[in-house]
């Protein structure tokens, strides 16, 4: 265990102080902000994987998730999320935090999207990023992105994203900067209940990165996801429970040399009803 730990802390520290000039925001699990389509699978993470998404708010939304990866509290990430509708468009606030008190890095984000008609919807992110390395002391950099989110056909969802297009500068080192993102993600909805989405994102200095998702959701109260990554081979799932307002799921995904990453998450949804983001 000690030489997992020791492993992992020492390849995070790579990413940060090597000689590659960029660094690396720690990946979000797949389910969470995974997939583009329609209200009936939007939730408080949505906005996470597309701005855009934040069209499609119909209500004020609460989310937290905790995920602990490969089983290890040094690799654990946790995030706070808080979206609500506005005119013809929506605003979001996450919080993301990853490591432990010797080397973690941590996210502040706020998001607006807007529509433009009835089948475009575009978003705009702003971020401020923070790394904390015992020894070494602190650094923080502004973070840049935009979505686009189009409905060519009724079941047809086509999402774009850029992240850090011009890569923010870290304030102590310029020569490091946040690693560009390009994220491109397909929703096809196979009826009300079964959503299929292909996200193909591509990070620099990193090989692209492809999953696969099915989400089915029950009567509105019962969710279920699996996927796949296929870089590394590795499946995820997770189950959940709408409970009046509130929806509680647990999730998993599995390494075939790192083992598990179990995670829960907690949501609810509050507020009056927003008909203008249907």
């Amino acid at each position: 265990m000690r030489a997992r730990i020791c492993c992992v802390s020492l390849s995070a520290l790579f990413v940060v102080v090597a000689a590659a000039q960029t660094v690396h925001e720690p990946a979000l699990p797949p389910y969470i902000g995974a997939g583009v389509g329609s209200p009936d699978f939007s939730d408080a993470f949505s906005f996470a994987g597309n701005q855009a998404l934040l069209c499609y708010t119909p209500h004020s939304r609460l989310g937290a998730f905790s995920e602990k990866k490969f089983m290890l509290e040094e690799t654990a990430m946790h995030g706070l999320f808080f979206s609500l509708p506005v005119w013809n468009g929506g605003a979001g606030l996450q919080f993301r935090y990853t490591g432990f008190a010797d080397f973690n890095q941590s996210m502040l984000g706020l998001a607006y999207a807007k529509k433009l008609g009835n089948l475009v919807g575009i978003g705009l992110q702003f971020d401020y990023h923070m790394i904390h390395i015992a020894g070494y002391g602190s650094s923080a950099a502004i973070g840049t992105g935009a979505a686009l989110l189009v409905q060519p056909s009724n079941n047809l969802y086509i999402g774009f994203q850029v992240a850090n297009p011009v890569g923010g500068r870290f304030r102590k080192n310029n020569g490091e900067r946040l690693a560009t993102v390009v994220k491109t993600s397909i929703g096809y909805e196979a009826s009300q209940q079964v959503l299929i989405v292909l996200d193909i994102d591509k990070e620099e200095d990193r090989p692209v990165e492809i999953l696969a998702t099915l989400r089915y959701v029950f009567a509105r109260r019962f969710f279920a996801t699996i996927g796949i990554s296929g870089s590394s081979g590795s499946p995820f799932a997770g189950i959940g429970l709408q409970w009046k307002q509130f929806r509680f799921d647990f999730s998993t995904r599995f390494h075939p040399q790192l083992g598990f990453s179990p995670a829960v998450s907690l949501m609810a949804e509050f507020g009056k009803k927003n008909l203008q983001n249907q």
